[in-house]
């Protein structure tokens, strides 16, 4: 049922259930008679199609929004390293001068 004819056919299945690991639950499910028995009704087949594709995009969303948060993060850490490297070489002349004309008065 899930596996393709050919040598990957294994390969194709652990990237199925690692892909959809709901599927995993939905097998185990219909061990179930009573379960077996609500599949066949449309609007239950459609319900728990509609929650799975919920799930997906809900979960979709959320690494999205983690990864754009981590790639900003690191941008923010990038761009105050950098300032740094230039401000403190331009800093320490300009404290050295500072303190130098201070001492001064």
């Amino acid at each position: 049922m899930l596996q393709r004819e050919g040598s990957n056919g294994g390969n194709y299945v652990v990237y199925f259930f690692i892909r959809f690991p709901q599927c995993l639950h939905v097998l185990d499910l219909l061990q179930y008679e009573v379960f077996r028995k609500e599949l066949v009704n449309p609007q239950c087949a459609k319900f728990i199609d509609d929650q799975m594709l919920l799930h997906w995009q809900h979960y979709q969303r959320k690494r999205t929004r983690l990864i754009n948060n981590q790639q900003e993060k690191t941008q923010q850490l990038q761009q105050n390293q950098s300032a740094q490297q230039t401000g403190g070489a331009n800093a320490a002349p300009n404290n050295a001068a500072t303190t130098a004309a201070g001492s001064g008065k």
